[in-house]
């Protein structure tokens, strides 16, 4: 339904109540980027005032250093952590519980595997390569053999015998040239190329697998400890024999070709244990971090941490324990059948050369390692160069025009991009909500909670609004309509009355987008109307305000009065008054990307033009030279700090300063595009390559 005209019914602001703009000073609350160094005093001044507190003069109350609250930034380009990488020269495999990403080593380029192409589930459980040039996958969903050659995926069948295969979470694969161990929540089995599974007599829930090159030994790493298969009987290992291994992390070759198996005591204390067929040599790491990932090479093994990249391998031409500056000792624990503890044959020194945010996955191959992560793809590492080049789809960005966030709670998030893709965010992972073949233009969140969506019409000229509950998106049957295809918002906002105003753009017949003024939707009554200046005559008798066609952004002050950006100027709207300042008004520059409003000091308006960030006191438009940024995008928080988006990385006004966060700072990239802020206070960043989440 929609009606020719809908005001926002604002009273005008008071005399007592006009803006204005005071200085202010750095408050506890001030952001710092790093901790302040402490100025040495010089000794002159210390002995002054020794000698004034000798005479009796009266002392200064001591100052409590302020401490600054520490700022968590978090970036994204993927959606999907990568769980596993596997090197399969010239193509890399990373699994995520979004499908498998085999990319191509020499030109960078990727293609993404999923359902549509023949695996059997979007979650990549394990992967391995046997030596008929295939690559086993288990899914969560079973088993599948990709052909790297002919790039195409054979068919595993499911066992049709063995009730106990159901469930293939947190599944281990191993892979032979005759078929693949598959470890499950159930135990081990087996499975051959033509689909015969058959069970073995492991029945704890398996972790890891690891068969030795000549095929004749299979290590068991499970939840209760180490198992030994071997014609096709299991041995457990545990601390009769050295393996002083409660439950095993993961297993991987060690560099003289016995097992490195690393997991947990009794005692829950992490263990590093060196296997062979007669039982284990167990270690303790010092210092104490935590292996989370291995790989090998040509005479070492590459060992990924919480903290560093190790190399493993036998010292040369030394004897002995030896020391490193930036070393790890393996230092044997107390045998349980008596023995006497052996050292460690290998030393681990630490590698140099940057290692990625979030680093969980490795794979070696030849000179270089590829490392996967939480959330940024996998990175190359490449011996000799510092810095790092990257495999990623940028899934979290891709297509995007405009960021909109809108959250539920603090760990449920909606953010649009203006994509086919909306993503709900967990407070660690995405996932895809309310997309499909309509674009979804954007979200927001009403003052009582209320959140909605704006997705592409059915026929992809006009805006459905929809309402989004616990993932589900619902139409209300209020459409918003543009008079050509492919429409854009760049903004929707909620006006302190609740009326929902958003920026409208479309592409005309050519191709070009045009904007298209604003429409302000009453979501309660099923209204839409539009504002803005055309040709025809009457509009402002049949209610249509004279709004310009580009409007950039929007800020509310307390009392419903709306200001507008506009390349006209600075617009403000206030009932059915529209009034537009520009430059015969003080302005430098009438071109504004960018409007905010902050409730400090009584009320301040900024804006954001060519030649920087100014504001407005209610008579007077100041220019600080501190905001003298060109700025993408700009919102004030809850906290009324000023957050801009800038090719420079975010910059935050406070105390008449500016901070900076860059690519230095724990960001993917300089340039950020726009931003957002939800009701935590927590500033959400688009770039071109990713997106970001800065928590003061």
């Amino acid at each position: 339904m929609r009606a020719s005209s809908l005001d926002a019914n604002r009273a005008p602001p008071t005399a007592s109540t006009a803006p204005r703009v005071t200085a202010e000073r750095s408050s506890p609350s001030a952001l710092a980027l790093a901790p302040a160094r402490s100025p040495r005093r010089p000794a002159l001044v210390v002995a002054l005032a020794a000698a004034l507190a000798s005479a009796g003069c009266p002392s200064a109350q001591p100052v409590e250093p302020i401490e600054r609250p520490r700022v968590r930034v978090r970036s994204f380009t993927e959606a999907t952590p990568v769980r596993h990488i596997l090197a399969v020269p010239p193509f890399a495999f990373a699994a995520t519980s979004a499908g498998l990403d085999r990319w191509d080593l020499r030109s960078g380029r990727g293609v993404h595997l999923g359902a549509e192409d023949g695996l059997p589930g979007e979650r990549v459980q394990a992967l391995d390569y046997d030596a008929r040039g295939e690559v086993w996958i288990a899914t969560d969903a079973g088993v599948v053999r990709y052909d790297v050659h002919d790039e195409a995926f054979r068919e595993v069948p499911p066992s049709p015998d063995l009730a106990e295969v159901d469930a293939f979470e947190g599944a281990s694969v191993s892979a032979a040239p005759t078929g693949a161990w598959i470890g499950l929540r159930r135990g081990l089995f087996h499975v051959t190329r033509e689909g015969v599974w058959s069970a073995t007599g492991v029945t704890a829930p398996v972790t890891d697998l690891y068969l030795a090159p000549r095929g004749d030994v299979l290590w068991v790493g499970t939840s209760v400890g180490l198992f030994l298969s071997r014609a096709g009987a299991a041995i457990p290992l545990g601390p009769d024999v050295g393996c002083d291994l409660a439950s095993v992390r993961f297993v991987a070759p060690a560099p003289d070709g016995r097992a490195v198996v690393v997991g947990e005591s009794a005692a829950r204390e992490q263990r590093i244990a060196l296997a062979s067929l007669g039982g284990c040599q167990s270690y303790r790491a010092s210092p104490d971090e935590t292996w989370m990932a291995a790989s090998s090479r040509q005479g070492e093994l590459l060992v990924l941490t919480d903290r560093r990249l190790y190399t493993m391998r036998r010292p040369s031409g030394s004897r002995g324990r030896v020391i490193m500056r930036d070393g790890m000792q393996l230092l044997p624990v107390p045998r349980g059948d008596g023995a006497p503890p052996e050292a460690s044959p290998f030393a681990l020194q630490a590698m140099s050369g940057p290692l990625p945010a979030g680093a969980q996955a490795l794979a070696a191959l030849g000179d270089e390692v590829l490392v996967g992560t939480q959330s940024l793809g996998t990175a190359r590492v490449v011996s000799g160069r510092r810095a790092l080049q990257w495999l990623r789809r940028g899934e979290l960005v891709g297509e995007a025009t405009a960021l909109s966030v809108a959250c539920a709670a603090r760990d449920d998030c909606y953010v649009a991009t203006g994509s086919r893709r909306a993503w709900r965010f967990d407070g660690e992972h995405f996932s895809i909500t309310g997309g499909g073949d309509r674009r979804v233009l954007a979200v927001a969140r009403e003052g009582e909670g209320r959140i909605v969506g704006l997705r592409q019409g059915p026929d992809g000229r006009g805006i459905a609004v929809a309402e989004v509950r616990r993932g589900e998106w619902r139409d209300t049957g209020i459409a918003v309509d543009t008079p050509g295809r492919d429409p854009e918002v760049g903004f929707a906002r909620f006006a302190p009355g609740g009326i929902l105003w958003l920026g409208l753009r479309y592409r005309d017949d050519a191709g070009e987008l045009r904007p298209y003024g604003v429409a302000l939707v009453d979501l309660s009554a099923g209204q839409v109307a539009y504002h803005r200046t055309g040709d025809q005559g009457g509009l402002l008798e049949r209610g249509v305000l004279p709004i310009p066609l580009d409007v950039s952004g929007v800020a509310f002050a307390p009392d419903g009065t709306a200001w507008l950006a506009t390349p006209l100027g600075a617009v403000r709207v206030d009932g059915d008054e529209v009034h537009v300042f520009g430059e015969a008004d003080g302005l430098r520059s009438e071109m504004l990307s960018g409007v905010a409003w902050s409730r400090a000091d009584g009320g301040v308006l900024y804006f954001a033009a060519g030649g920087g960030v100014g504001t407005f006191d209610g008579d007077t438009w100041s220019y600080p030279r501190e905001l003298a940024l060109a700025v993408n995008d700009m919102e004030i928080g809850p906290d009324q700090r000023l957050w801009m988006a800038t090719d420079r990385g975010l910059a935050v006004h406070e105390g008449g300063s500016v901070r900076h966060f860059d690519a230095r700072r724990g960001l993917v990239e300089n340039r950020i595009e726009d931003l957002a802020i939800d009701q935590f206070g927590r500033v959400w960043l688009r770039g071109r390559q990713s997106l970001g989440i800065v928590a003061p």
